[in-house]
């Protein structure tokens, strides 16, 4: 990844030469053994979307409107980046900065496209741009950082290629309209009374993101998978969504009694288990003492925790219409199949 960034210095504008330094010095600070997993793999997926942009920059035939747009774009991604390297900036800060910018640079493929409607593209940049100012004063404020990812999971299933065009402009405008009250509301010289007004149209915007997630998720064609797919894919968008201090306290419960003596930095992922993939998901983690552990955890306790930790009014807006979907099947299956109820995320029969 860093060899082929700078190797395209050369066919870059010369203003991007220390942008392209900066992404570089980021991946390999990524590299230390005290970075999460998660973190690390957030931070190379955001560069590896970034070169999209790079590549469309170098290109002759991109417009010079567009390529400003870009170069503008690229700078304030990779300055953002750098915020989850500050030692000063709380690691759960510094994790919300990677979850939000490698959503957020989902986005950069279809602005790139030039089959992509100008108007939706001129709403997708300000977006990522509004959402990077908020996340750099956020300050660990909670309500900034959830909305910060609503908005970033808007963009990124917006962008998304199984999303229908309909659903995605929608996407797409009420991200936008979300990232500006965002913005309004993060910025210190917002008055009390504005502050007061973005807070409630963020609110709203908040919900009509859920509301829209959920639509595109059910224009999705069913395909058939395995309940230990489902929980996968939805204890995955989890563990990349929610503080790892939450989720170490929600899940102290479910893991081996030898995490105990560590304690557990950040839940990284997990994975179907080889055995009883049914019941059985191989949660992955990191220990304070970094150290990379994993056990089987079952699927029933595990989601029945995670759903504590996920409202269903948030669902969707803080996972996205795959995840989220996954995680109401999983429910679902679970209290068909097992009589086991995740009243949270289970879907009511007159909600269908």
């Amino acid at each position: 990844m860093m060899t082929s960034l700078n190797e395209m210095k050369e066919d870059l504008p010369e203003e991007l030469a220390s942008t392209v330094d900066e992404l570089t010095t980021t991946l390999e600070a990524v590299e230390d053994p005290g970075t999460s997993p998660q973190d690390r793999q957030g931070v190379i997926e955001s560069a590896r979307q970034l070169t999209t942009a790079l590549t469309t920059i170098a290109d002759d035939s991109t417009p010079d409107e567009l390529r400003e747009q870009l170069i503008t774009l690229v700078k304030e991604t990779s300055f953002t980046l750098r915020i989850s390297q500050d030692p000063q900036v709380p690691p759960e800060e510094q994790s919300l900065v990677i979850v939000v910018v490698k959503r957020s640079t989902s986005a950069v493929k279809m602005i790139c496209d030039p089959e992509t409607p100008q108007e939706q593209r001129d709403q997708q940049i300000p977006t990522m741009r509004n959402l990077y100012a908020a996340v750099g004063r956020a300050h660990g404020e909670p309500r900034v950082a959830d909305n910060a990812v609503y908005v970033s999971t808007g963009l990124a299933t917006a962008a998304a290629p199984e999303t229908p065009p309909e659903q995605s402009e929608e996407l797409t405008e009420t991200a936008h309209r979300h990232s500006q009250s965002l913005r309004k509301y993060s910025d210190p010289k917002t008055s009390a009374k504005e502050k007061a007004e973005a807070k409630t149209d963020m609110e709203d915007q908040g919900a009509r993101m859920g509301e829209e997630q959920e639509d595109a998720a059910s224009t999705d064609s069913e395909q058939e998978a395995s309940l230990a797919e489902e929980a996968r894919v939805c204890t995955n968008a989890v563990f990349e969504s929610v503080a790892e201090h939450r989720l170490a306290e929600g899940l102290k419960d479910l893991v081996p009694d030898s995490w105990d003596t560590e304690g557990v930095k950040d839940f990284w992922k997990a994975k179907v288990s080889a055995k009883e993939r049914d019941e059985f998901l191989d949660v992955l983690a990191q220990l304070r003492n970094d150290a990379n552990v994993h056990a089987p955890v079952e699927i029933a306790q595990l989601i029945t925790e995670l759903a504590e930790l996920v409202p269903r009014d948030r669902l969707f807006a803080a996972l996205g219409s795959t995840p989220a979907s996954q995680c109401e099947q999983t429910a679902s299956d679970l209290d068909q199949d097992y009589d086991v109820e995740v009243g949270n995320w289970l879907v009511e029969a007159g909600e269908e």
